[in-house]
Formats: structure tokens, C-alpha cells, sequence
């Protein structure tokens, strides 16, 4: 890549990981993922995107981040809506946000974030379940943005660095 694809995709990369933390420490507080913080991250990180196609000449990198970012959310939509007590929409915009910004490595690696921060998850589930029983801890609302927002960067992180373990 050139200076200038490497520089666009690195902004792109810092827009997003504030984005993280910002609604990832919002997520623990209220339990909510502003729209208000996502949607505006999710049409930086398309322009930067955008723009990086344009300079590496590379218009399927486009394509595949507008199909990773597009394929995680709707696939989160689908089980939102046949088990809106599992999670919020919020998670949706953020699963959306998290595939786009990985997409630029692959819709598998955005795939492998998502699948990542399900794993980072679970201890904290397994833990309500014990603790509160099935019942109960099956109600126990937690955050799951922050963990959504770990498994992406650090499948981010590791393709930043090289280190790949898909295809």
C-alpha cells in the first residue's frame, strides 16, 4: 500500500476505536448504543475507505466492506427481530459499524470479530448463569457492546499486524 492508503486506513482505524471505547463505556453506563455516535462513525469510516479504494486502486475493497458491514448487520437484524429480549438494536448499529471497519481486511474477518466478541462474552454468561440461575440470569441484562467492539479490534489488530488465521 502507499503513504497515502495507509495513512486513510489508519484514520479510519483511530475514528473507529474511539468510536469503541466512547460507546463501549456508554454501554456499561446506560445500557445503550447511541445512534447519534454510530451512524456518523460508520459514514467516516466508508469515506476513508472510500478514499483509500480510490488511491490503492482497489475498488473491490470497497465492495467487500460495504458487503461485511451490510451482511454482519443484517444478519444481527434477523435475530433481533425473532428475539428482541436477547439484545438491543443498538447492537445491530454497532455489529454494522464493527463489520465495515474490519471489512477492509475481508467479510471473514469481519465475520471472525463478530465471532470473537460472542467469545469474549461468554465467561460473563456462564457466570450469570451460575450465580442466578437460568431463569434469572437469562434476564440479567449486560453490555455487550464492549465485548462486540474487543472481538472486532483485536481481529482488526492482528490483521493490521499480519497475522491472519482465515482465508
Amino acid at each position: 500500500m502507499t503513504t497515502a492508503g495507509i495513512l486513510l486506513v489508519a484514520v479510519a482505524f483511530a475514528v473507529w476505536g474511539v468510536c469503541g471505547v466512547w460507546v463501549s463505556v456508554i454501554d456499561i453506563r446506560e445500557r445503550i448504543l447511541p445512534k447519534r455516535i454510530l451512524w456518523p462513525t460508520a459514514g467516516i469510516v466508508v469515506v476513508l475507505y472510500l478514499a483509500a479504494s480510490v488511491v490503492e486502486s482497489e475498488p473491490m475493497r470497497m465492495l467487500q466492506v460495504v458487503l461485511a458491514g451490510g451482511s454482519c448487520g443484517a444478519i444481527f437484524a434477523i435475530i433481533y427481530y425473532i428475539y428482541p429480549e436477547g439484545m438491543g438494536f443498538g447492537d445491530v448499529r454497532l455489529v454494522t459499524v464493527n463489520g465495515l471497519a474490519v471489512g477492509w481486511f475481508g467479510i471473514s474477518a469481519a465475520w471472525v470479530g463478530i465471532a470473537a466478541g460472542f467469545l469474549l462474552a461468554f465467561p460473563l454468561s456462564v457466570w450469570f448463569l451460575l450465580r442466578h440461575g437460568v431463569k434469572k440470569g437469562m434476564a440479567t441484562q449486560s453490555p455487550f457492546g464492549p465485548f462486540l467492539v474487543a472481538g472486532s479490534g483485536l481481529v482488526a489488530l492482528a490483521e493490521a499486524t499480519g497475522v491472519t488465521a482465515f482465508p
